[in-house]
C-alpha cells in the first residue's frame, strides 16, 4: 500500500497484512510517523491542462460538426449547377449518412430534419424532375437550417447583451 511522507516528500510502498499495521507506519528515510490516510499530492497543473485539452477538443469537434452540413451542402449546390452529378451525390450522401448516424445514436440536433429533408427532396424532385433535383432540395434544407441557426444565435446574443447577461459590456 502506497503512503506519502510529508517530511521527506516521498512515497513508499508498505506491505500491509492487517489494518492495525496502518497505525504504525514509519518513514524508512526520516523515521517520522506516517498518517494512515496520507497520499501523494496531486499535480493540479497537469490536471487542469488535461481538462483544458479535453474542452478544446470538444469545442473543435462541435465547430466542425456545425460547419460540416453547410459546407458540404454548398459544394453540392455548386455541383448541381455545374452538372457534376457524382460530386452532388457524394456530398448529399455524406450529409444524409451523418444525419442518420446522429439520429441513430441520439446526437442529432436537427430533430425536424425527418420532416424537412424528405419534403425538400420531394420539392426538388418535382421542380427539376430528376434525382439531382431531389439532392439539391436536401442540400438546400441543410443550408436553410444553417442560416436560421445563425440568425437565432445572433438574435440570442443581442438579447443577452441587451439584458445584461453573460458577455454584456
Amino acid at each position: 500500500m502506497n503512503r506519502y511522507c510529508s517530511k521527506c516528500c516521498k512515497e513508499f510502498d508498505f506491505p500491509i497484512k492487517s489494518l492495525s499495521q496502518l497505525e504504525n507506519l514509519i518513514c524508512p528515510v526520516c523515521g517520522t510517523k506516517i498518517s494512515r490516510n496520507s497520499r501523494a499530492p496531486v499535480d493540479s497543473w497537469a490536471t487542469e491542462r488535461t481538462e483544458d485539452a479535453i474542452g478544446k477538443t470538444i469545442l473543435i469537434l462541435s465547430k466542425i460538426s456545425f460547419l460540416l452540413y453547410s459546407s458540404l451542402s454548398c459544394v453540392a449546390v455548386v455541383a448541381f449547377f455545374l452538372h457534376q452529378d457524382k460530386i452532388l451525390y457524394i456530398m448529399t450522401g455524406i450529409c444524409l449518412s451523418i444525419f442518420l448516424l446522429q439520429k441513430l445514436f441520439g446526437f442529432c440536433t436537427f430533430r425536424t430534419g425527418t420532416i424537412f429533408l424528405p419534403l425538400g427532396a420531394a420539392i426538388g424532385y418535382f421542380v427539376f424532375r430528376s434525382i439531382q433535383g431531389a439532392c439539391l432540395g436536401v442540400s438546400i434544407v441543410f443550408i436553410i437550417r444553417k442560416i436560421l441557426w445563425n440568425i437565432f444565435f445572433y438574435l440570442l446574443g443581442k438579447f443577452l447583451n441587451f439584458s445584461g447577461g453573460p458577455g454584456a459590456k
